[in-house]
């Protein structure tokens, strides 16, 4: 009886172990998910000199980058040692260690369009310690440490944090639209779809349950005129109005939304 009751207590401690580290999981696989893209921004507080137009943010010094083996084989740079450039305010290379002279450069549709001409560069896979900088292989190894960031005075910040930080800006779904739904779940009472120019987005809320997870509260705004376009004052513009949640964030952790950061 005393074996069946130790052997029946190891299996129960057992079912424990596997539930906490099944509910661990899945709650770092939706962490991974919010924040496993986004971009990298100056801490303006602690860099208060640099310009605000016309400028590409690369960490002052460079920033080393990695293979996936950390190993370091290159530092992404404001400059190139043998290039001369006019506009060098708006570039960034990579120089590989083994001949820094042999310079990349990363073009600006590798980057993130910030505002008044200024790019942030994108991250696209996050393991809280090292970030894979910019899309595809075309720029080859390039993935740089969190600390390294965080030492030169940059913020990690993930996709949705972005848009939360400029919620005052409205944004726009993406492609063929974006779904407006009661609450925050794929199965939840749909709303409409938001889609094209004429529909805009702001996030609401202050409180800690503006945002669950890839989700957030929004203002729909749906005009009779683009906004971009017409001479009708905003009221005059403005067809109606709703209120839901959409899902910022997609399974990739990339953003079903965007930001007209370049204006009308």
């Amino acid at each position: 009886m005393n074996q069946f009751r130790k052997a029946l207590s190891l299996l129960l401690l057992m079912v424990a172990v596997c539930y906490v580290q099944e509910a661990w999981t899945q709650e770092n696989l939706n962490l991974n998910l919010e924040s496993r893209a986004g971009v990298l921004v100056p801490d303006f507080s602690k860099l208060p000199d640099l310009p605000r137009q016309q400028f590409v943010y690369v960490p002052t010094g460079g920033l080393p980058l990695f293979d996936a083996q950390q190993k370091q084989v290159a530092t992404l740079s404001k400059f190139c040692p043998v290039g001369k450039y006019t506009d060098g305010h708006m570039r960034m290379f990579i120089l590989p260690l083994s001949n820094p002279n042999n310079c990349v450069n990363v073009p600006l549709e590798k980057l993130h369009h910030y505002s008044d001409d200024t790019y942030v560069i994108p991250f696209y896979e996050n393991d809280t310690k090292v970030l894979r900088l910019f899309d595809g292989n075309s720029l080859g190894n390039t993935w740089a440490k969190v600390s390294d960031i965080i030492d030169r005075d940059f913020v990690v910040m993930s996709w949705k944090d972005y848009f939360i930080s400029r919620r005052n800006s409205p944004i726009l779904a993406k492609g063929k639209g974006l779904n407006l739904r009661e609450s925050p779940y794929d199965d939840a009472e749909l709303i409409l779809t938001v889609k094209g120019e004429r529909m805009h987005m702001f996030i609401t809320g202050y409180d800690d349950g503006f945002c669950e997870g890839p989700w957030c509260k929004v203002k729909v705004k749906v005009y009779k005129e683009n906004p971009c376009t017409t001479q009708r004052a905003e009221e005059a513009n403005v067809e109606k109005e709703y209120g839901g949640w959409v899902k910022l964030i997609n399974d990739a952790g990339l953003p079903n939304v965007y930001m007209n950061t370049k204006g009308c």
